[in-house]
């Protein structure tokens, strides 16, 4: 027993985010309690069905299963409520017992067939909406599992509880992680003494110019601060006050405060974990002309049309942005219009309104 559930442990915290992770396990819990299957199923409390799945074996069964009878699953009746904590072990009997479940059209078409007539369940909690439950299964001729096998199981429900909250915490970090690669302008990611942890290619760029960011041989990242304050300071202040970010200016050696830069307090990993922050520099020419670019993906507009629009937003009239782009009015006219076609807008003022305001937006990607 305490071989197989030190080895069981031991597969859980190495498992990758990969399917065939957690099938490895689930056939290795299957051969340890003496179960025909076993299941990781997640359970959508809202949609009330489940969402999704690890299981072993049931291969092309398993589609039939997902595209009808995981909504009758006897044993989740809709009115049934959900535990919040996990590490609870439930048999199959005690929620709906055979000759009830024989009466069902799960029993009748799918679990008979598939010998899921009989199983053990361990709750694992709940989180965001969703209900984790791991199951092993037998037959109907099959004895009922020894205690053993529930033991086993309950032995190691916490360290999956662990397993799933570890991985979740890493998901959203990869998460993160993608996303700022993908960000408009540089960021650093940074712990508490300001080592850099993790730069994206615009922040490496920032780097290289060496115009009002640099990065020490250690690691550690230096800036220009308008108000001569270091970042370790800022650090201190943000990490020491209740506020989730700081904001301030970046000074070039000419003296010229030319970018601004947000220091943000991560969110996104345990409260044991050491601290992270996201530090973001934004230079207020570079970003606006990434808004225009953006905003011309968003409408599938020309070139053309997107300077026209630059321009009509920094004149404010149409005469005055085609007396700046050297452009006959007949064929601004024409340029407009498609505008207008494009955007849902009938007015010039209506064009300035929209893209004034999104060209302060800052997209990921």
């Amino acid at each position: 027993m305490e071989k197989k559930l030190l080895e069981l442990v031991e597969m859980i915290y190495a498992l990758s985010h990969a399917n065939d992770g957690w099938n490895k396990i689930l056939s290795e819990v299957a051969t340890n309690t003496e179960a025909v299957g076993a299941s990781l199923i997640t359970y959508d409390l809202r949609a009330r069905q489940p969402e999704g799945y690890y299981t072993h074996p049931y291969g092309v069964e398993l589609e039939h299963f997902k595209t009808y009878y995981s909504k009758v699953l006897p044993w989740i009746p809709k009115d049934v409520p959900f535990p919040a904590t996990g590490g609870n072990v439930v048999t199959s009997e005690s929620v709906l017992s055979l000759s009830k479940l024989k009466q069902t059209e799960f029993y009748t078409d799918w679990g008979r067939r598939n010998e899921v007539v009989s199983s053990v369940a361990v709750n694992l909690g709940t989180q965001s909406g969703y209900f984790k439950y791991l199951s092993i299964y037998r037959g109907e001729s099959a004895r009922a599992f020894p205690e053993q096998s529930v033991e086993l199981l309950r032995r190691l429900a916490p360290h999956l509880q662990n397993a799933i909250a570890l991985h979740h915490r890493m998901s959203l970090v990869g998460d993160l992680t993608r996303a700022l690669d993908h960000s408009v302008f540089p960021v650093f990611v940074l712990d508490r003494d300001a080592k850099a942890l993790h730069l994206t290619d615009r922040a490496r760029d920032l780097c290289k110019a060496q115009e009002y960011v640099t990065l020490t041989p250690n690691g550690k990242l230096t800036l220009s601060l308008a108000h001569r304050r270091t970042l370790e300071s800022e650090i201190a202040v943000l990490m020491s006050s209740p506020a989730s970010f700081r904001a301030g200016l970046l000074q070039k050696p000419s003296g010229h405060s030319t970018a601004i830069y947000i220091l943000s307090k991560s969110s996104f990993l345990s409260p044991s974990a050491a601290p992270r922050l996201v530090l973001a520099i934004l230079d207020s020419s570079a970003a606006k002309e990434e808004g225009f670019r953006y905003i011309g993906q968003l409408y599938d507009l020309t070139p053309t049309e997107i300077r026209l629009i630059r321009s009509l937003v920094t004149t404010g009239s149409l005469d005055l942005a085609t007396a700046s782009m050297d452009m006959n009015r007949n064929t601004a006219k024409k340029h407009m219009a498609a505008i207008f076609e494009k955007t849902s807008c009938h007015r010039q003022g209506q064009v300035i309104q929209l893209f004034a305001s999104l060209t302060h937006i800052y997209p990921f990607g």
